[in-house]
Formats: C-alpha cells, sequence, structure tokens
C-alpha cells in the first residue's frame, strides 16, 4: 500500500497574502480567548481529597493540618460514634462551624453530602480539628480541597 501523494498542497497550505492574514486572524482570536485565571478557579479545578477520621481521644484532634493563607473547604462529611457524647467540629482559630453537630446520642452519627458547595470554610491558614467529650470511638471521613 502506498501513501497518497498530492500534486497540489491544499489551499489553506498555499503561502499567499490571503492565507498569511488569516493565520495572522486566528492567532489573534486564539491570544483574545485566553483568560487569566485565579488561584482561586484553580483550586476549583483540583480533585476532592478524601481523609479519614478514626479518633478515640478526649479533646481536639486534628483531622486537617492548616497551611499557612490557604482556606480548607469541606465538601462531604461522614461521622459515626459509639457513645454519647458532643462532637464539635472547628478550625484550629477556636471558629466553631454552624451546623448539625452537637450532641449525638449512643451508635448513631452525621452524613453531609457531596452537593457541589463547601458545608464549611476554615479561615485562612487554620486546620480542622474535631473536638470529643468522651475518649470514645469516632470514625468517618471528610472530603475537603484547599484554596
Amino acid at each position: 500500500m502506498s501513501a497518497i501523494v498530492r500534486p497540489y498542497p491544499c489551499d489553506s497550505e498555499i503561502d499567499n497574502e490571503f492565507n498569511r492574514l488569516l493565520r495572522k486572524e486566528e492567532d489573534r482570536g486564539r491570544r483574545a480567548l485566553r483568560v487569566p485565571v485565579t488561584d482561586q478557579q484553580l483550586a476549583l479545578d483540583q480533585p476532592l481529597t478524601h481523609v479519614a477520621i478514626n479518633t478515640a481521644t478526649i479533646g481536639d484532634n486534628t483531622i486537617i493540618p492548616g497551611i499557612s493563607g490557604r482556606l480548607i473547604d469541606i465538601y462531604a462529611l461522614l461521622i459515626w460514634n459509639v457513645t454519647s457524647m458532643n462532637l464539635e467540629l472547628k478550625d484550629d482559630t477556636g471558629y466553631t462551624f454552624t451546623g448539625p453537630l452537637n450532641a449525638f446520642p449512643a451508635a448513631s452519627g452525621v452524613m453531609l453530602p457531596n452537593v457541589g458547595e463547601p458545608w464549611f470554610t476554615s479561615r485562612p491558614g487554620a486546620g480542622i480539628l474535631l473536638n470529643l467529650s468522651a475518649a470514645t470511638q469516632v470514625s468517618g471521613f471528610m472530603l475537603y480541597r484547599w484554596r
């Protein structure tokens, strides 16, 4: 089988004034379509990160450590506890997130599914903590993204 050889170049391959102007306009159009991207837009393109929650220590337990100047958006959360206790989700600046996390009866939990928007956002540079009022097992996971 032999390659097909065209005896003449196609019209767009001919180097003439018209095709040079056409290529110049196409390049200008491509450059006009380039939009500057912010750090926040780049962050939203990143996949969500999964972190396991597995603790039985009374007091503050670091779930996600903070990074200076960065925010943490929590998109999904599942927490399951064994005994009756108070659970408090907060960042390490002391800011407590509002929501359905308060007094939990024994063998119960909470699930906040990923709905495309974050349920909670930390303050800049702050990590995410889970405070337990009793030293019993708490398990689960979080889906989060740095911003």
